[in-house]
């Protein structure tokens, strides 16, 4: 038999067992939901009495859903049908509506460097061509070009031969000169001019040219006419005013033209001079 003091624990000690047993199975039940700082558990014991443990367990309500409707979009003309929950349609000029988005030009970046090749060979320079020439020679035709001769003579020295050259005179008899020289343009030629000169200051000197036709119709390049030996006499008459020593000189230009007016190959010129004593 128990003492009476310990019969009267035994409720106490029953209850307390009974608190601890609950307090394990709540832990161990708000230990498998996690440890929410909404859940509670109260606990109410009574010391003095055998008590009935409650345990409520509260969890925080779930939170409402809110659900956002946006408006049809609005087409002018046409309506669009599309299933319940299908997405609207894609707006025009939009990623997704049919057109490409625009993009953002590409910053170019540094070029690439190529090795410089060979230097191209240049084209083979064209082959010079002479124009073409006109045969024309010997002829009038004016397309012939300006006139010369081809080829011309060389250089060449006047015969000249002496006729007469008195050495002596007196004053106020007079006195005759005489040469013939060789003129290669023949007798006909024209435009000889010669002169005759003295040193005696009362004498006049005498000089003449004959006269020149200008007028040529040659063209182009001609053949100069062969040389002629024809022999041109020239005489001049002195009377000497002044007695002492005296220069008698001739000379001039043999014939300049031919008869057609052409200037001719052979023209030169030539001089002779003599010496005179004057009583």
């Amino acid at each position: 038999m128990l003492p009476e003091r310990w019969r009267a624990a035994l409720p106490v000690v029953a209850a307390v067992a009974v608190v601890a047993v609950l307090s394990l199975v709540t832990v161990t039940v708000m230990s498998s939901f996690g440890d929410d700082g909404d859940d509670r558990a109260f606990v109410d014991a009574d010391s003095s009495t055998t008590t009935t443990t409650e345990a409520t367990t509260r969890r925080t309500p779930p939170r409402p859903t809110t659900t956002t409707t946006r408006p049809e979009p609005e087409v002018l003309g046409e309506t669009t049908e599309r299933e319940p929950g299908a997405d609207p349609a894609p707006a025009p000029g939009s990623p997704s509506g049919g057109q490409a988005a625009p993009t953002s030009p590409a910053t170019p970046g540094p070029a690439p460097v190529v090795p410089p090749g060979p230097a191209p060979t240049p084209p083979p320079a064209p082959t010079p061509t002479s124009p073409p020439t006109t045969v024309c020679r010997n002829s009038t035709d004016p397309s012939g070009g300006e006139f010369s001769w081809s080829p011309e003579p060389g250089p060449y020295d006047v015969e000249v031969f002496v006729v007469s050259a008195p050495g002596g005179a007196t004053v106020g008899d007079p006195v005759t000169f005489a040469v013939d020289y060789i003129d290669p343009a023949g007798l006909g030629a024209e435009g000889a001019c010669l002169n005759w000169w003295t040193s005696d200051p009362a004498v006049v000197n005498t000089s003449s040219c004959n006269a020149v036709a200008t007028s040529c119709d040659r063209t182009g390049p001609h053949d100069p006419p062969p040389p002629s030996r024809d022999r041109i006499a020239l005489e001049q008459t002195i009377v000497f005013e002044t007695p002492g020593e005296h220069v008698v000189r001739i000379g001039g230009n043999i014939a300049t033209h031919l008869l057609d007016g052409c200037e001719s190959p052979y023209r030169n010129t030539f001089t002779r001079t003599f010496t005179i004593v004057v009583d």
